[in-house]
This record gives C-alpha cells, sequence and structure tokens, in this order.
C-alpha cells in the first residue's frame, strides 16, 4: 500500500470512528468500553486476527467489528476482571524492591500509523515515573499454552534474570499464543517496548513471563491488520465463511462435482481415520499393559527423578439420569418434555475410494 492509499484509509478509519462513537457520551464507563471497542483491531483480538486464537477466527472477529457481534463475557470473564487487581498487587510486591510501581493507566491507546489498531493496557510498570513495562494480567484454570520452566518468576522468586538469556527463550511458545500477541500489540500502540504478563494459575499459582518486543512480529502484525481492516471493514469486502459457519447451516439438496483435488483430500481423510484408528489401539494396548503392571497400586515412580511416571487413582463423578428420574415419578415425563432444546448439526461420512 502506497502512502497516498494509507491516507485514504486514515481519513475512512476516521470517518468509521465517528460513527460508531456516535452517542457514546450518554453511557457509563463500561458502555463507552464497549462502543470503543468498534472502532479498531484492540490487543484482545491480535491473537485471532493472526490464526492461533482457539476460540475464535478471523471471520467471527470480522462479524464483531461490521455488526457489533462482540463477546459479551462469561462467569469465568468476570472472575478474571475481579481477580485482576490481586495479581497486580501480587505483582507489584514482586517488583518492589527494584524500584518499580505498577499503576492503573485509563488511556484508551491508539496508533497513529496504523490508526485501526488501538488498546487498553491492565496496568503500566514505572521507574521514577518513567513507564517500563506493560502489565498484562491473566487467570487461567488450564495449564494449556503455559511453561512454568520458562517463567521469569515462579514459586516467589526471578530466574534467568540476565537480559540476554531472556531473549535466547522460545518466548513465544512459554505463554498461550493469543497473550503473546496480544502483549506485543500492546507494546506496539504504547511504544513502551517491554512487557511482563502475570497470571495466577489454578487459582493458587502465581507465576510471570517476559515478553520481549519483537520487530519481526509487529511488523506482520500491523500488515496482517492493515489488510484486514482497509480490505474487510473499511472497503466492505466480506471475510469467507470459515468451516464453523458452513457446519452450523442446513445444506440444500444439491450436488457439486468431484475433481482430482476433491478425490485427494478424500483419501488424505481416509488415511487419517485409518492411522487414528490404529493409534487408538497402541494408546488402548499401552493402557491395558501400564494398568496390569500396577494392579493394586497407584503410581509408577521415578524415585531418582522424584517424580510419578503414570498414576492410576479413582476418581468420582456425579452425573443426572432422566431415566432414573422419570421411572420414580412417571407423572413428570409430560412437563420434562416442554424442557428439552434441539439442535442441528452436519455430519460429515467420507466414502472409502478404492484405488
Amino acid at each position: 500500500m502506497n502512502t497516498e492509499q494509507k491516507q485514504e484509509y486514515r481519513r475512512k478509519q476516521k470517518e468509521w470512528a465517528e460513527k460508531v462513537l456516535s452517542g457514546a457520551e450518554a453511557l457509563d464507563a463500561e458502555g463507552k468500553f464497549v462502543k470503543s471497542r468498534g472502532i479498531g483491531i484492540g490487543g484482545s483480538d491480535a491473537g485471532t486476527l493472526m490464526g492461533v486464537n482457539p476460540w475464535s477466527n478471523v471471520y467471527r472477529l470480522w462479524l464483531d467489528k461490521t455488526q457489533g457481534k462482540h463477546f459479551e463475557g462469561n462467569e469465568k470473564t468476570d472472575w478474571g476482571h475481579r481477580l485482576e487487581p490481586l495479581v497486580a498487587d501480587r505483582f507489584q510486591e514482586a517488583v518492589a524492591e527494584r524500584g518499580l510501581e505498577v499503576i492503573v493507566d485509563k488511556t484508551h491507546y491508539q496508533s497513529k500509523e496504523d490508526p485501526w489498531l488501538v488498546g487498553n493496557i491492565d496496568r503500566l510498570v514505572t521507574a521514577n515515573g518513567v513507564p517500563e513495562y506493560i502489565l498484562e494480567i491473566k487467570t487461567a484454570g488450564r495449564d494449556d499454552g503455559w511453561d512454568i520452566n520458562t517463567a521469569a518468576y515462579s514459586d516467589g522468586e526471578w530466574h534467568l534474570t540476565d537480559y540476554d538469556d531472556l531473549l535466547r527463550r522460545p518466548e513465544q511458545e512459554s505463554v498461550p499464543q493469543s497473550y503473546w500477541w496480544q502483549c506485543q500489540q500492546y507494546m506496539y500502540v504504547t511504544s513502551v517496548h517491554d512487557c511482563y504478563l502475570a497470571a495466577l494459575l489454578h487459582g493458587q499459582r502465581f507465576a510471570v513471563w517476559h515478553i520481549p518486543y519483537s520487530d519481526e512480529a509487529v511488523t506482520s502484525l500491523r500488515l496482517t491488520a492493515e489488510d484486514f481492516w482497509c480490505h474487510h471493514v473499511l472497503d466492505g469486502i466480506p471475510v469467507e465463511p470459515d468451516f464453523e459457519y458452513w457446519e452450523s447451516q442446513k445444506p440444500e439438496e444439491q450436488t457439486i462435482p468431484a475433481t482430482p483435488d476433491l478425490y485427494a483430500l478424500c483419501r488424505e481423510y481416509n488415511d487419517a481415520s485409518a492411522a487414528e484408528s490404529a493409534a487408538k489401539a497402541r494408546k488402548e494396548a499401552a493402557k491395558q499393559a501400564l494398568g496390569l503392571a500396577i494392579r493394586d497400586a497407584s503410581a509408577i515412580r521415578d524415585e531418582a527423578m522424584k517424580k510419578n511416571l503414570c498414576t492410576w487413582k479413582s476418581q468420582e463423578r456425579r452425573s443426572f439420569s432422566l431415566n432414573l428420574l422419570l421411572a420414580a415419578h412417571p407423572e413428570l415425563k409430560a412437563e420434562v418434555n416442554d424442557y428439552y432444546t434441539v439442535t442441528t448439526s452436519r455430519v460429515m461420512r467420507v466414502s472409502k475410494i478404492k484405488e
């Protein structure tokens, strides 16, 4: 995109923002925040834009920005907001001896060069009043994507404090990638090119990861954001619906012609299914062999490494049985029918292709 084209898109972006924010002055702080999400790509959108968010995709992001179909939040996100100040206080304790101060920053940041990139950070970390780091705060009940062994701070102490050592570590793989891209965007729009990500894991373990600024990543983010926002939002070119969209649609009674490429995809599906079945069989065989080795013990342990290789313990799960309820109270059958919900999904079945 040349300079003249980008200038025109900046003009369009200004008009877009004015339209989105129209009437925002009459709203409360939360309402204004929700409105402001629509003027550009926020930090929490960065992972989706870069294709690493397992819970969303670019098509949904496009709907969010063009039709206002944004995520309203749930109990999990509500607890995340409630716990945020506590995690920030714990981080303050960890950096106090380094002369750093954690402050709340309510600024709505917006890049001048790329005005469709915006951000609201959790906290700013300063030294003698000068911004030194962005602080991004997360709470997580799962271990997916978190590598505690690469944390800069855990178990009450700092590790690997040499900056060059920190830069050499695979920091993008140390935390969920969506959060890593979020930090990169915040560092770009704030011009504070260093970041810590503090997380409370499972409600009981506090850890901090250092996220250095990546010029290469930010360049990729800016180009991807520019293409998405300028062409699909400002120019109004729809994003092609993804598999999840078509999976939820009721199909027409029609067919498409079989092509060599589609034949190849069907063969690939069949090959993968066969490999999956074989892998499941090997897994089950290994599981049974381990069980026969453990017998009435509860674990296989390597005492030298002081860790369990395998555990086999009892656990209970309570589940509701509608059949038992109706057997005991048959008079409820008619009433229960009123509470059934019907969901429709498409089932794909691929024929086996003879060579």
